[in-house]
Parts: C-alpha cells; structure tokens; sequence
C-alpha cells in the first residue's frame, strides 16, 4: 500500500474508536440525572461534530485511492456515516425522552401544589368523602383478604385430597384389573376430583362479586 492508503487507514480507525467513545458517552448520558444533561449534550454534540468532520476528510482521501480499492473504501467509509447518523438519532430521541420526563414531572410538582377546592367548607367535605371511601375500600380489601385465604387454604385441601384419590385410585385400578372389574368407577372418581377443584374456584369468584358489587352499588 502507498503513503495515502496508509494514511487513510489510520484515519479511518481514528474515526471508528471516536464512534465507539460515543457510543460509551451514550450509554451514561441515558442513565444520567438531569443536574449532569446539559453537561453530557454539549460533550455528545462536539463528538458527533468531530466525526463528521472526519468524514469529510475520509471523502477527500477516497477520491486520492487507486479505482481498485476505491470502491471498498467508500463502503467502510459509507458505514462510518451511516453509524455516525445513527448516534445522532439515538442521541435526539434521548434528548425528547429527557424533555418529556422533564416535562411530567413538572406537572405533577404543578398538581401537587395546586389547590382543588375553593373553600374550607368544600375541603372538609371532600376530607369526609376520602375518609369514607378509603374506610370502605379498606374493608373491601380486607375481605378479599380473606376470601383469598380461604380460597388458598381450599386449594390447597383439594390438591391434597386429589393427591390421596390419585393413589388411591392407582391401587384400586391394580384390583380392579385383577378382580376384572371396568375402568368406570375409576373415572367417576377422577371426574369427582375435577369437580370438587371446579367448585371451589366458582364458589370464590361469587363470593368475590358479591362483595364488589356491595361495595359499589349499595
């Protein structure tokens, strides 16, 4: 190779380990809090602005290459622009990102220290209104409590008989099969099973529908 090819190989490496500082500096500026954002954004847009420049003085040298390498070069070099450009748009979309937390958390500071009432008279009267419905809601919540409770505790007697009747009917298929009686009671048995589970599941969800619909509707 001669002096130019090697000096454009150089270059390029030094563009290709500029590319992948940024990519580095992207990562922590994603991660970073917003005391540190503007620090980050003015560092990322003179290391983009660099490699552009660099690219440019890529093209300048592609057109001093031989024709037959030419073509090789300018796709490396193509590849260079095309991750240089995708940085920059990452580093965009970062930047709305930031703008729009920023800016939500505005608004929920704004809500919090906005008032909602106009008069001492309506703020008791909503102070009531929230104590009844969280009183409510917390009884509901308690007995959901305890209807999940008990639903787990059926549960789990179910599977535990289910388990008895699986052995249970395993040593009675084995004298069935020896006194040459039919596999029916064998499968009324396993269907009883079935049941039982199907039963408690149902009797938990009305249970819990009754309560849903006291609270929301009486």
């Amino acid at each position: 190779l001669g002096s130019t090819s090697l000096t454009m190989e150089t270059l390029y490496h030094e563009v290709d380990a500029y590319l992948n500082q940024l990519q580095f500096v992207l990562g922590k500026y994603e991660k970073a809090n917003r005391e540190s954002d503007a620090q980050f954004e003015e560092d990322i847009r003179n290391r983009i602005q660099n490699v552009q420049q660099k690219c440019d003085q890529l093209d300048i040298k592609l057109m001093k290459e031989p024709p037959a390498l030419r073509q090789t070069a300018k796709m490396r070099v193509d590849q260079l622009k095309y991750d240089c450009r995708h940085y920059e748009t990452a580093f965009n979309n970062m930047q709305h990102r930031k703008m729009q937390r920023a800016r939500e958390d505005n608004q929920r500071e704004e809500l919090l220290r906005r008032s909602f009432t106009k008069n001492q008279n309506d703020t008791n009267v909503n102070i009531d209104a929230d104590f009844k419905f969280g009183s409510q809601l917390h009884r509901v919540n308690r007995s959901l409590d305890d209807i999940l409770a008990s639903g787990t505790e059926s549960f789990e007697s179910i599977q535990h008989h289910r388990s008895i009747i699986e052995t249970l009917s395993e040593k009675a298929e084995g004298i069935a099969n020896t006194l040459g009686v039919s596999n029916t009671l064998m499968r009324m048995i396993e269907r009883r099973g079935s049941q039982d589970k199907l039963l408690a599941v149902g009797g938990i969800i009305f249970v819990s529908s009754m309560v849903l619909f006291v609270f929301f509707f009486l």
